[in-house]
């Protein structure tokens, strides 16, 4: 997956850019993601109830991230197509949430 223009110019700042945002919140994104297939067989096994609440709380962030992100709804007007700005604050959002989150329990407990 190539990120630059043709001339393959890594200095370009669109480049730049893009390529810093999927450092900063594609990975975060990767590893939730990958966690699904473990905290799936944990939820059917024994239920969502007896997660620890860092779990929950990826589960959640995973579910905004295939639901809300990813997925879109080809019959609606404003869900149909977002710019590259939109996507990117909508993934930062989400982030932001998950990091803020893991901190709020990992603190009280």
């Amino acid at each position: 997956f190539n990120h630059s223009p043709h001339s393959i110019d890594f200095a370009d700042p669109v480049t730049v850019a893009t390529l810093s945002i999927e450092r900063q919140h594609f990975q975060v994104c990767k590893e939730i993601l990958q966690e699904e297939g473990d905290l799936s067989d944990i939820v059917q096994l024994v239920g969502r109830a007896s997660l620890a609440e860092t779990d929950k709380i990826t589960l959640e962030v995973l579910r905004m991230i295939k639901d809300d992100f990813i997925q879109e709804n080809g019959y609606s007007s404003y869900d149909k197509y977002y710019s590259f700005y939109k996507c990117i604050a909508m993934l930062r959002n989400m982030i932001a949430f998950y990091d803020l989150a893991r901190h709020a329990v990992e603190t009280t407990v």
